[in-house]
């Protein structure tokens, strides 16, 4: 196994989005009739395909293998979710109208430097990995019927940096290509910031989001070894 190897991989992912709605505008308090702003917990799930690429060096030391490996992949995980910011009259909302708070998140690629470290059986590689994990999101924001009946909507584009651990197979088919499958999960942290402002409402309003942003990938990939 000791050698450079590059190859390509497809899979599944599914993730979540778990957090809360946290509202900055203390103006817009007393107009609440029911001053119940949800601060609660939700979770918005994540699904979709991926795809991409690795490079990767092993050292083969009797039947133990260690290595590094890099791999980049598109992402089509996403998912999206209506929230209500005033739960106890959901009816009612504000003096300014009943409004929906949609949110919708896409993972839009997926990146990883990471170790590995396994041993042989006969053709067949078994290892654990881990490393470091980069992530690029877009979040959206609408506002539905508040104070337009259309809607107001807002983006937000993001780069994370988190860690990745998982484990894997690789079988041998020939001297230089295996088959591989390989189980991931990516813990991105805690992530948070200003999502929208809209100023020219009878009361402006700026909120900010706090959430932890997870995916669980597994994949099959072909690796060919020089």
């Amino acid at each position: 196994w000791t050698g450079f190897y590059l190859g390509v991989h497809g899979g599944y992912g599914t993730g979540g989005w778990d957090g809360s709605q946290i509202y900055t505008d203390a103006a817009l308090v007393p107009l609440v009739p029911y001053g119940a702003f949800d601060s609660s917990s939700h979770t918005i799930d994540t699904k979709g395909a991926l795809g991409g690429g690795q490079i990767g060096f092993n050292v083969q030391s009797g039947a133990v293998v260690w290595g590094i490996e890099a791999d980049a992949s598109w992402s089509g995980i996403k998912g999206d979710a209506v929230l209500l910011p005033f739960p106890n009259d959901p009816a009612a909302g504000t003096a300014y109208g009943t409004p929906a708070w949609g949110f919708a998140i896409e993972n839009k690629w997926l990146a990883t430097v990471r170790g590995r470290l396994g041993i042989t059986a006969g053709s067949m590689l078994l290892y654990g990995t881990g490393g470091v994990a980069f992530g690029g999101f877009d979040i959206t924001h609408t506002v539905i019927g508040y104070p337009d009946p259309e809607g107001r909507t807002s983006r937000r584009s993001d780069t994370k940096v988190g860690w990745t651990a998982g484990a894997g197979a690789e079988w041998a088919i020939t001297a230089n290509l295996s088959l591989k499958a390989e189980y991931l999960r990516y813990d991105f942290g805690k992530q948070g910031g200003s999502q929208l402002s809209v100023g020219d409402d009878p009361i402006g309003f700026v909120y900010t989001n706090e959430f932890k942003v997870k995916a669980d990938t597994a994949k099959v990939g072909l690796n060919f070894r020089f």
